[in-house]
């Protein structure tokens, strides 16, 4: 699934690069004018728009849209007009406290995930001659209150209470849980074969290779160990000929856990993929009320897990599986890693 930043905002394209994200860029020409409201709401409406606008016509692929604004007095503060605005603005937040509102819509073809974050920025007293200066500068005509907290304007800041990359204009922590949430991880944490997932509304694939288990016990991921790898691993793998994804769910479960009594549902596709091969898998949610010995096979043991551990077979995979799982409400009490 291919990633848009509908954004023509240069900070904007630099913190999703520097996430680590492939993404194409295509500006969004929603109209920006919203009624009032609180300055939470004015600024997902704006980013919901912006994306919405973009997502209208590129609908398999995954959209993000982003706005920005300064609140002060009970006034929300946006880019200003021209040099004389500018200056209205600085002298405005000069010695005082104001707060930024990010806010980001994240927009797949199965979810529309809308929200924002908030910082206090608190500047220094600013001379007449200090806040004309900055305006020389050329940094404050496009930014939501006549500055930049990552350039010189950085000079003017007292100090700041809150996320850093919310006053610049996108809240990397949470972005990132939001597109983690929907299949997409930064390349940096792909795993190294070059593996990417896709996640799918179910019955969204025509055809099946894999089932994927995620399996729950006594409140804990239940996850298995393989002989040879060593390492913790979901419950799943070939659907054989003849099987439905639910029967090879079923074996795979006793055959890696010695599962004996078990509720399962189908909660999600899913498409992986390398630069060698491609392949579909349902993935499925395991409520393990007993265990039975475990059976000869490639598992030397089970363990159970407050978190995801960091030495799963298919890191690149898993978290975004597991995200999803999350999403829809399972695994309340286990952490993602």
């Amino acid at each position: 699934m291919r990633l848009i930043l509908a954004s023509q905002s240069p900070r904007r394209r630099e913190m999703l690069s520097l996430m680590g994200y492939d993404y194409e860029i295509i500006v969004s020409d929603a109209d920006e004018h919203v009624p009032p409201c609180a300055p939470g709401e004015f600024v997902e409406k704006l980013a919901l728009r912006k994306a919405d606008a973009v997502f209208a016509s590129h609908r398999d692929c995954c959209v993000v849209g982003a706005d920005t604004v300064v609140y002060l007095g009970g006034q929300i503060i946006g880019k200003p007009e021209d040099e004389a605005d500018a200056f209205r603005i600085l002298r405005m937040l000069s010695g005082r406290t104001h707060t930024v509102y990010t806010g980001v819509a994240v927009l797949t073809d199965t979810q529309r995930i809308v929200f924002h974050d908030a910082a206090e920025v608190t500047f220094s007293p600013l001379s007449d001659e200090e806040i004309r200066a900055y305006i020389s500068t050329g940094e404050p005509l496009d930014k939501a209150g006549a500055y930049g907290i990552q350039g010189p304007g950085s000079l003017l800041v007292e100090r700041l209470e809150g996320c850093y990359f919310t006053v610049i204009g996108m809240p990397n922590p949470k972005l990132y849980r939001a597109l983690r949430s929907v299949g997409m991880l930064p390349k940096w944490m792909i795993h190294p074969d070059g593996m990417r997932c896709d996640v799918a509304a179910l019955g969204a694939l025509s055809s099946y290779q894999y089932v994927v288990v995620l399996s729950e016990y006594e409140g804990k991921l239940l996850l298995s160990r393989h002989k040879e790898r060593k390492t913790w691993e979901t419950q799943g793998g070939h659907i054989e000929p003849g099987e439905t994804p639910l029967q090879a769910a079923q074996r795979e479960l006793f055959e890696e856990c010695g599962a004996a009594e078990f509720e399962l549902v189908p909660i999600c596709d899913y498409h992986a993929e390398d630069s060698a091969s491609a392949a579909n898998g349902v993935v499925f949610a395991a409520k393990i009320t007993r265990l039975a010995p475990l059976p000869e096979s490639e598992m030397a043991e089970t363990r159970t897990f407050d978190k995801l551990p960091d030495t799963l077979t298919y890191p690149g995979i898993t978290p975004c599986l597991f995200a999803e799982a999350k999403r829809q409400g399972y695994f309340p009490c286990v952490a993602e890693a």
